[in-house]
């Protein structure tokens, strides 16, 4: 064979390999493209921009579809996962591990939780105008409102709540798996989770967190804001109010069942109104869809929304175990969040100097506090009686005059607690008067005296009865003892008895604060 037609045949078979594969990348592109796009109506266009588009997007249609929705709305999406097919969202108890999705259930199961939500707005406009916020309002009513898409999410993070933990799944108290969906999913996807549940945290067998599915908390990754949440919080209320008609209506819950899986007897009315609001505590957490069914009939006079609940089957319940209840369902790990957040972000806008400084004060602090209880417990003044203010030995004559001489130079040092003026004859000198001018007022605490048996007080400069002329060499000596400067001031402000700045007395009435 000629060496130039063994090239030829080579370089045709080299083509022949190769096509598959450039295929195949050609596929991948066309693919990432599509996967790329954030809504429904652009996947279907771009999908009719040529032949091979077309063939890309119908190969791989059901993926394309979840994957633009996850794109538009990740806590739309999260939610479209825990649907199953053809089977009503409400009620389903149903393993999720049932028939798969189809392109058009998918859509239609979309389509019907938009259908929801818009009606649930509608509701909520009509019934909760007076108390809504004017950006609430605003975001309900227009498409167009910033706040449209945080609330439509807000709506579903909801509903994907109740799904997950409510709906009769028998997760309403495991606030583990309910923070940890809140937050993102992160103790869900470490590895070896069930070990690391079972060493390290409380759960019970019910727990979402044993075997959740790879789309749980997808909807919330990187957990959820302070802002999120209060969003979450505010709609679950207006669902609440929408289906309230039920309270007062023990007779008709009676006749209907309500009470029929508790232990209530017919005529006690208040605990017949207790098993009546857990109910309506346990229809919310049955998820949106229900209580848009409940909140349309519920403003008839009759006994219509009874009706609805017995036909669906909604008045078969099991009543809270004792000591529990339903109505602290979503709101507990939410309230739980939402706090911690709040508190991480008022220390993170801290100075970290002064976040260290406060933490060292407060530790000298409650180091001190702790041994001065201690020490009252075993001390011989532990059951020497308080002298209230009625009983204080007055002042003599003398003493009151001395006081009133000078209080006005102590009142700048004790009101304001900015002055430095220290020259002998300045008329600010709050000068200590003879021992012989007044009777002295009654000496200091109980819990300052318990300590003198192992600590002398006298030791320190500005704690042996001694006053000071300047408010700044006060506070210093206070704030050397663990206080901060504000708390100094105020005490030296409130001991002030007009013979000048006394630390002694400032710092048994700080000690005497912390004391339970």
């Amino acid at each position: 064979m000629p060496k130039s037609s063994h090239s030829a045949k080579l370089t045709q078979q080299s083509l022949v390999q190769d096509q598959p594969k450039s295929s195949a990348a050609a596929e991948e592109v066309l693919l990432g493209i599509l996967s790329s796009i954030s809504h429904f109506s652009d996947l279907f266009a771009t999908a009719m921009v040529n032949k091979g588009m077309y063939n890309v997007f119908k190969r791989n249609e059901l993926m394309l579809i979840r994957r633009v929705y996850q794109n538009m709305s990740p806590a739309a999406w999260e939610l479209s996962e825990w649907c199953p097919p053809a089977v009503d969202t409400s009620t389903s108890d149903q393993d999720l591990t049932q028939l798969e999705h189809t392109p058009q259930s998918y859509l239609q199961c979309n389509a019907r939780n938009t259908a929801v939500l818009e009606a649930l707005k509608v509701l909520i406009l009509e019934r909760c105008l007076t108390f809504l916020r004017p950006e609430t309002a605003h975001g309900l009513t227009s498409r167009d409102s910033p706040h449209a898409h945080r609330l439509d999410d807000a709506f579903y993070r909801i509903w994907c709540f109740c799904k997950i933990f409510g709906c009769n799944k028998g997760r309403e108290d495991d606030v583990t798996g309910q923070l940890d969906w809140l937050k993102g999913g992160v103790l869900a996807r470490e590895q070896d989770c069930v070990a690391t549940v079972k060493t390290k945290l409380e759960f019970d067998i019910s727990s979402v967190l044993l075997n959740a599915p790879d789309h749980f908390a997808r909807g919330n990754l990187g957990g959820l804001s302070a802002e999120q949440l209060y969003d979450m919080m505010e709609l679950w209320n207006f669902l609440a109010v929408l289906i309230q008609g039920f309270q007062g209506r023990v007779e008709q819950a009676r006749k209907y069942g309500i009470h029929a899986s508790s232990d209530v007897k017919a005529g006690d009315i208040e605990r017949e109104e207790a098993i009546l609001e857990e109910w309506t505590a346990y229809l919310i957490s049955l998820g949106p869809s229900v209580v848009l069914d409940l909140a349309n009939v519920m403003r008839d006079p009759s006994e219509a929304c009874f009706t609805v609940a017995q036909k669906n089957g909604w008045n078969t319940w099991t009543p809270p175990m004792c000591g529990s209840s339903r109505g602290t369902f979503l709101k507990e790990p939410v309230a739980r969040l939402y706090e911690e957040l709040i508190t991480a972000a008022a220390l993170h806008s801290q100075d970290p100097k002064n976040i260290e400084m406060k933490e060292t004060s407060r530790k000298r602090f409650t180091s001190l506090a702790a041994e001065i209880r201690l020490r009252k417990c075993c001390s011989k003044y532990q059951r020497r009686p308080l002298v209230a203010m009625a009983d204080e030995r007055p002042m003599s004559i003398l003493s009151r005059q001395d006081s009133a001489q000078s209080t006005t130079s102590a009142s700048t040092a004790s009101g304001c607690l900015t002055s430095t003026d220290s020259r002998p004859n300045s008329a600010s000198s709050g000068r200590l008067p003879s021992p012989g001018q007044w009777i002295a007022p009654r000496g200091i605490s109980p819990i300052t005296e318990d300590r003198v048996e192992t600590f002398n007080w006298a030791s320190l400069p500005g704690l042996n009865g001694a006053a000071y002329d300047t408010a700044e060499v006060a506070v210093n000596k206070i704030v050397e003892m663990g206080f901060d400067a504000r708390q100094a001031c105020e005490a030296l402000r409130m001991t002030d008895m007009g013979d000048g700045l006394r630390v002694d007395r400032a710092v048994d009435l700080l000690l005497r604060q912390t004391m339970p």
